[in-house]
């Protein structure tokens, strides 16, 4: 019956479900189960039934909970209650900073190995000009030398390999 509401008991029955799935299901859907509360208890109401029956269906085909949530997107349309969005709210605002923390978790790492590889990367540069000074400097030496005749032919060789000539 169209906007009946009905205990949790009685939606996973209808379902075909066990109660804590039923409940582990809204939990993590909330937007596809409107709620009423009657003094103590709450009340979903009966078409979520239909709801629970996809979830299930989805994850017996092994979709993931993202991947569930994007099939019910279109498939149901979220329900919001304008009057008490409180638990939408705290399970979105909950979910956010969960993934808010995990991505400020990854920068954080990110940063760390940022900085490590610039100091490896200033290292190198600075070996590679103290190599480049002394390699400038034997070739002025065999420059001179050669001037002189005197030519070291294994390290002119060297030098000229290192520079590709």
């Amino acid at each position: 019956m169209e906007g009946e509401f009905i205990t949790l008991a009685e939606l996973a029955r209808r379902a075909n479900s066990a109660e804590s799935t039923a409940r582990r299901y809204i939990k993590n859907f909330p937007e596809y189960f409107p709620t009423r509360q009657e003094g103590q208890r709450i009340l979903y109401a009966s078409e979520g039934a239909s709801v629970l029956l996809e979830i299930a269906r989805y994850y017996s085909k092994g979709y993931t909970t993202g991947q569930v949530r994007e099939k019910l997107t279109g498939a149901f349309k979220p329900f919001y209650d304008v009057e008490d969005t409180s638990l939408v709210d705290r399970t979105q605002e909950k979910e956010s900073r969960e993934r808010l923390t995990s991505i400020l978790e990854r920068l954080a790492d990110y940063k760390d190995d940022t900085e490590r590889i610039r100091k490896e990367l200033e290292k190198e540069r600075e070996t590679r000009e103290r190599n480049e000074a002394e390699l400038y400097r034997q070739l002025q030496e065999l420059r001179q030398e050669k001037e002189g005749q005197k030519v070291d032919r294994p390290l002119l060789e060297k030098i000229k390999k290192f520079f590709g000539l």
